[in-house]
């Protein structure tokens, strides 16, 4: 028997079960919202990871590594929609992206070890980065959609990159897109 690659697998676990009324509840100009997508990260997290369920903020972490060079991480750059108030919450996903690596990128390589022995370790190369701020508990997976596209298009992000209008026109034309017919 092959041994589950993680402890929650959603594919060989159990399924998470969605409340009808959460569905039901949803206003029809927010079914890209992200409301319905945190809860499922939200229930699925609050056994393994208390202090990440209940994230109502967008976290973006551009990372460059090479387990060649001394200091594996060449570039942590996090991205978060609350800046500082977030901190702490970020660290804790950074965490859990070092212990990420280090099981599973750098396993059996030179620094598995020290990943695992100084969990701060991505703490030290890590920039925290300013970026749109998103004024609405919902909009959050939008905001980290937008700013991953400014990201790989190699633009820079800063707060006024993009706003919170044009985040609520960009969901009512993905709803719009997505839901209509094409024919």
């Amino acid at each position: 028997m092959n041994p589950i690659p993680f402890d929650d697998d959603p594919v060989r676990g159990k399924p998470i079960s969605l409340a009808t009324g959460d569905v039901e509840g949803l206003d029809p100009g927010q079914w890209l919202s992200t409301s319905l997508v945190d809860y499922v990260p939200q229930t699925s997290l609050a056994g393994s990871f208390p202090q990440l369920a209940t994230i109502r903020i967008f976290f973006v972490v551009d990372i460059t590594f090479d387990n060649r060079q001394s200091n594996v991480f060449q570039r942590v750059n996090v991205f978060d929609s609350l800046s500082s108030t977030a901190r702490r919450r970020a660290t804790a996903v950074l965490h859990q992206v070092q212990k990420f690596l280090s099981g599973f990128c750098f396993y059996k390589l030179g620094h598995h070890q020290s990943l695992l022995k100084d969990p701060d370790y991505i703490m030290q190369v890590a920039e925290f980065r300013q970026c749109p701020v998103q004024t609405n508990g919902y909009d959050c997976g939008l905001f980290a959609l937008a700013v991953v596209w400014h990201l790989l298009c190699d633009k820079d992000i800063h707060p006024s990159v993009f706003t919170q209008a044009q985040i609520d026109t960009f969901r009512v034309a993905l709803r719009h897109g997505l839901s209509s017919n094409p024919e």
